[in-house]
């Protein structure tokens, strides 16, 4: 079954899409993302073209509201659950590229993280890098700061530790 109704003017593009069933998926509309408040989304099913809160298995922005999102609806076709966000251009040159021309997205430059502790994990090695200063973090344990000038500076103690301390 097609849906056939598309909403008033003014309101967000929607797709004709086949209506949404239990365990299946669709396309759906974003329509407001308020930090706190939650997620609405508009989509064809069993309530028309009525905004419904959603969960989200992603993290979406009230920027993200207009763009169409691929919805799954684990056993209840009116309790929808955003996967991801479709996007408008997929495909794009490895980071360092698109950053030399300037065309990284802008989410992709900027971190932000609300909470207490913020945790970054790789298998191998890490790397943080700024210019000519890095700081490489490798899985057997083994830390490298590198920079042009490094200072250590502390209001209590500053300890130096280790089985050898090589100075110079």
């Amino acid at each position: 079954m097609e849906a056939k109704r598309q909403p008033e003017a003014g309101g967000p593009e929607l797709l004709d899409a086949p209506l949404a069933t239990a365990s299946g998926l669709c396309l759906g509309t974003l329509v407001s993302a308020v930090p706190g408040a939650g997620l609405r989304v508009v989509y064809p099913g069993p309530h028309g073209w009525d905004p419904v809160e959603a969960h989200a298995t992603v993290t979406v922005t009230p920027s993200d509201v207009g763009r169409q999102v691929v919805l799954a609806f684990p056993g209840d076709p009116r309790r929808p659950v955003v996967l991801g966000v479709l996007q408008p251009n997929p495909v794009r040159a490895d980071d360092a590229e698109a950053q030399a021309a300037g065309t990284l997205p802008e989410r992709a430059r900027q971190v932000r993280v609300d909470g207490q502790t913020v945790e970054i994990e790789a298998e191998r090695e890490l790397v943080l890098r700024c210019g000519k200063s890095s700081i490489t973090l490798r899985a057997g344990g083994e830390i490298v700061v590198k920079g042009m000038k490094i200072v250590s500076r502390a209001r209590a103690t500053n300890k130096i530790k280790g089985g050898n301390v090589l100075i110079n």
